[in-house]
Formats: structure tokens, C-alpha cells, sequence
């Protein structure tokens, strides 16, 4: 499981962000961000966990992955609801994510298959 030096640096050019940008969100300089994505330092004293909840809702995703506690990704809530008043989140794995972001990119007819083929699986209609 990757820790926080190496979760930062990945959330961070995922989103084709420079050190700078995550330096100016935080108040910091960009040397900072360059020790905490090399691993030579990281968030300390009293500020450090509003620097960590900041990353995390920067980035949505979990604290407990920010930190490389956890694989799961980010969280989820239902359609319409604000993610902070959400009593309900819905926590995805990676390969959960890339699935949906797959059914996405499907044209109507695929997905109109994939949720005839869900509801089969829920009936226990499929063979196995």
C-alpha cells in the first residue's frame, strides 16, 4: 500500500496539478510540497490535520487513503446530496471506479444491457 509522500505526488499529476498549486491551496511553499512528496517530511504540529482534511477534500478522496491506510479511493454519496451533508457515503475501491467510469463511456443500448444483465444477477436468473 503506498503512504502519503507517494498518494500525494499521484493525486497531484493525475489532475496535471505543479507543486505550486498545492502550495498556494495549503499556505505553504513549493519546496514543502517537493520534502512531503519525496518522503523527507511530512505535515507536523497542530496544523497537520487541516492539511490532511484540505488534501483530502481537495483531491475527494478518503483521509485514510490520502494517508495509505486504505485502497479505497473516495467517497460517494447519492445523486443530488451535497457530499457534506450526506449521512451515507459510499466507499469504492479502484477497480470499482474504473467500472463506473467504463459504463460511462457505454452508448445507451450497452448500458441498457449491463442493467438487464444486473437485475438478472439480483434475481438469480444468471447460471454460473
Amino acid at each position: 500500500m503506498a503512504n502519503f509522500s507517494e498518494r500525494l505526488r499521484t493525486l497531484r499529476k493525475q489532475r496535471g496539478l505543479s507543486q505550486s498549486v498545492i502550495a498556494e491551496l495549503l499556505g505553504v511553499n513549493k519546496q514543502t510540497i517537493s520534502e512531503w512528496e519525496r518522503g523527507r517530511r511530512r505535515p507536523v504540529g497542530t496544523s497537520a490535520l487541516e492539511v490532511y482534511e484540505k488534501l483530502a477534500d481537495f483531491f475527494n478522496v478518503d483521509m485514510m487513503y490520502l494517508l495509505g491506510q486504505t485502497d479505497v479511493v473516495i467517497r460517494l454519496c447519492g445523486e443530488g446530496e451535497d457530499p457534506e451533508d450526506a449521512d451515507v457515503r459510499l466507499e469504492v475501491t479502484p477497480e470499482e471506479l474504473a467500472l463506473i467510469k467504463a459504463y460511462r463511456r457505454l452508448d445507451e443500448y450497452a448500458k441498457r444491457l449491463t442493467r438487464m444483465a444486473a437485475r438478472m444477477e439480483e434475481d438469480g436468473d444468471v447460471r454460473k
